[in-house]
């Protein structure tokens, strides 16, 4: 990853409200699988973690969803982009 990437992430990272995900993701109890095979509500250091790997993934052209969140890189707007959604619908469901 060069350099204005890794600032593209950072920037991202900085602007997002974690705090915000953390707090909806305690009141309705949202559990992601751990590293050891548990289950329970990620931390901030673990949401902020996945959210940078999820972040570098669309860099690489690889668009990535999970755990409630989205990373999407417009190349052509060189734009990057993180989300976090509870509910989502498409004409596929």
């Amino acid at each position: 990853m060069t350099k204005e990437q890794e600032e593209k992430v950072e920037k991202v990272l900085d602007v997002f409200d974690f705090e915000k995900v953390k707090k909806v993701m305690d009141f309705l109890d949202w559990k992601w699988a751990t590293d050891d095979g548990g289950i329970e509500v990620p931390t901030m250091y673990q949401i902020i973690k996945f959210a940078r790997k999820m972040l570098c993934k669309a860099l690489e052209h690889e668009n990535s969803a999970g755990g409630g969140f989205a990373a999407f890189y417009d190349k052509e707007n060189d734009i990057l982009e993180l989300s976090f959604s509870i509910e989502e619908a498409d004409s596929d469901y």
